[in-house]
């Protein structure tokens, strides 16, 4: 059918029968090879500045690292002091934070993801499915800065005079557990940390619990088995892999977090056993210092930081994602033996003869009622950011407030009318770099790459993007752009938002193109349209509810973005000027109300919050409702 496309016009179709008609035919046919012999390679093109940036990364950071590279060798990786006023270099204690907090948030977040995973994919009753995981979904929906705000107003002080106090009482002996409790330590931005994970842990363990065989789970029940016997024995050990590939996702996430973890691990370098010390991470002295830096040994000092966190989150992003391919891989074979068939019987057999059905249903139901648990520990911190929010920022949102500029420190009134222009204005010139690169590089790789070595690379590095620091495509931005500007700029914070939103476009597109029944492609090419115009008027209409929702999920990350705008679009106390100015935007202002040692300011972080969040939770909610049938059909199979 597809050749059909491409057969000449007969003489009795053609204009006027003769050989001018003959001659127009033949014209068409050729303007029709032409334009699918030039389009692809013009998606390709497109889709290829996912390599292109990757490799542009490491060039551009290599060279602007170079001086610090060169004085301090490997010296820079396992160096303890961290001195700029005597040009002393060494991130072993940032490595040891980033390490640590993110071990934190791995023992903590990893098994309540699992739990909630679980429970949503097996054991949950089918009408809640889908309510409580677009709740536990809504957590990946709040900003990392809103987090942080959250952390340090409120988890602080419960760490401060109730966990922490019991955990030096019961586990005191423990070497990470003794001496004084600081008031901003590892543990609380490790427990935050944890908190942040959970969502992307959750939702990529369900998606691989979902896809268990089928059949095996029936073949348990057939002989007996409880769900939850079915869960330990038949879906766990043939899931293994791919849980362990969210787990790495989660540590990804865990490892390239900025905000929240500089507002509360109070940013001292140094190596602790001790939980209770403050430290510093990878991301935090990036945060903190690079705006201030003023030596050119210390700004390539602080390069080779995120050289440094670029290389371990690219190894911990893509090895997670290789390992999720290869399950996915796994599953998919047709014709590879089925091991559990001869296994099956044997496990559920392997129950303990003097274990009564009634213990097992009694075990069964205890279970589900932990597995249930671990979505209400999820839920409680949502539900206390979003309390917290509405009672101390909502009476702080009056017109005043979104519509004037801030007020100097210290005075009562002004507002955050600068901050919400600015924030619309460079996420609107993201949208418009980002919005045609990311739909172009998902068309290439769903309807012309899907088999080819870039169309593989691209949907590979779009994987890993997609859970990359953002800080670090901060850095590039400003060694690309703010450097040859020789100044901030909106501009620069456009790209770098546009960076973060093309790999989520470039994913939902793809997705979205092959979810359109290939009969529809076919009943285009068989009426004669060429390839590339059937993409544009046929596939891409058929696909646009889900191109829609890919944007304005991009949007929803765009608008909560904080640490790539420290460093492309400084911030200020002014009305927007320009695209190539500084310019303020709401995280940033958020970010620095928070620190500030102003109660004024404080209740204004609050109030910007309040502002945000609206915004983001807005966008998921409209993007929930949008693909709201489709994900009831997905849950409900």
């Amino acid at each position: 059918m597809r050749a059909s496309s491409f057969a000449p016009p007969t003489r009795s179709s053609s204009a006027g029968g003769g050989p001018g008609g003959e001659a127009t035919g033949l014209a068409r046919v050729l303007g029709r090879l032409r334009g699918d012999a030039v389009f692809p390679w013009i998606l390709a093109a497109v889709a290829s500045m996912v390599i292109v940036l990757l490799v542009l990364f490491t060039a551009y950071m290599v060279r602007a690292a170079a001086p610090a590279i060169g004085r301090y060798g490997f010296g820079f990786l396992s160096g303890t002091t961290w001195d700029p006023g005597r040009s002393l270099f060494g991130i072993l204690p940032h490595i040891y934070g980033t390490l640590m907090t993110a071990a934190i948030a791995m023992v903590l977040g990893v098994p309540v993801s699992l739990g909630i995973a679980i429970f949503l994919a097996e054991l949950a009753p089918k009408a809640l499915r889908v309510p409580l995981s677009f709740l536990v979904e809504l957590l990946a929906a709040v900003p990392s800065v809103v987090f942080g705000l959250w952390a340090l107003f409120l988890l602080r002080p419960v760490m401060l005079s109730t966990v922490e106090p019991f955990l030096a009482r019961t586990l005191g002996f423990l070497p990470f557990f003794q001496g004084p409790i600081s008031p901003l330590n590892v543990l609380t931005a490790g427990t935050v940390l944890a908190i942040m994970i959970i969502p992307t842990v959750t939702a990529t363990s369900r998606e691989v619990i979902l896809a268990a065989p089928k059949e095996a789970k029936e073949a348990a029940y057939a002989l007996g088995a409880t769900r939850w016997e079915v869960v330990r024995r038949v879906i766990l050990p043939h899931v293994r892999s791919g849980i362990f590939g969210a787990a790495i996702l989660g540590l990804g996430r865990a490892v390239g977090e900025t905000m929240a973890v500089t507002m509360v691990i109070g940013n001292t370098p140094h190596i602790a056993a001790s939980l209770f010390q403050p430290g510093y991470t990878m991301a935090s002295v990036l945060a903190n210092e690079f705006n201030e830096a003023t030596g050119s040994l210390h700004v390539a000092a602080l390069i080779e930081v995120g050289l440094v966190l670029f290389a371990v989150a690219l190894l911990i992003n893509g090895g997670a994602r290789l390992v999720l391919a290869g399950a996915a891989l796994r599953r998919g074979r047709v014709a590879r033996p089925r091991p559990w068939r001869q296994s099956l019987g044997a496990s559920v057999g392997r129950l303990n003869p003097l274990t009564t059905p009634r213990r097992r249903r009694a075990f069964d139901r205890f279970m589900t009622g932990v597995m249930g648990a671990c979505v209400i520990v999820a839920l409680v911190p949502l539900a206390s950011i979003l309390f917290e929010v509405i009672a101390r920022g909502g009476g702080a949102v009056n017109l005043d407030f979104l519509t004037r500029l801030p007020a100097a420190a210290g005075e009562s009134g002004g507002g955050i009318g600068n901050a919400i222009l600015g924030s619309l204005i460079v996420v609107g010139m993201a949208c418009l770099i980002g919005v045609p690169l990311g739909v172009g590089a998902g068309v290439y790789v769903a309807e012309y790459g899907s088999r080819n070595a870039i169309g593989k690379a691209v949907r590979l590095l779009n994987d890993v993007l997609t859970e990359f620091p953002s800080i670090v495509i901060g850095i590039f931005v400003y060694v690309t752009v703010v450097v040859a500007m020789n100044h901030f700029s909106a501009i620069a914070g456009s790209i770098a938002l546009a960076i973060i939103m093309l790999p989520i476009i470039a994913r939902t597109t793809e997705e979205s193109l092959r979810l359109v029944p290939n009969e529809v492609r076919e009943a285009g090419l068989a009426l004669g349209i060429a390839k590339w115009k059937a993409t544009f008027r046929i596939t891409l209409p058929s696909a646009k509810g889900g191109i829609i929702t890919g944007v304005m999920l991009s949007v929803a990350r765009a608008m909560g973005e904080t640490a790539p705008l420290l460093f492309t679009v400084l911030g200020g106390t002014f009305w927007f000027s320009g695209l190539d100015q500084p310019t303020a935007a709401m995280p940033l202002t958020i970010y620095n109300y928070a620190i500030s040692p102003y109660p004024d300011w404080n209740a204004k972080a609050w109030g910007a919050a309040f502002v945000l969040l609206i915004i983001v939770l807005s966008l998921n909610i409209a993007v929930r409702f949008i693909t709201g049938d489709r994900r009831w059909r997905r849950y409900r199979r």
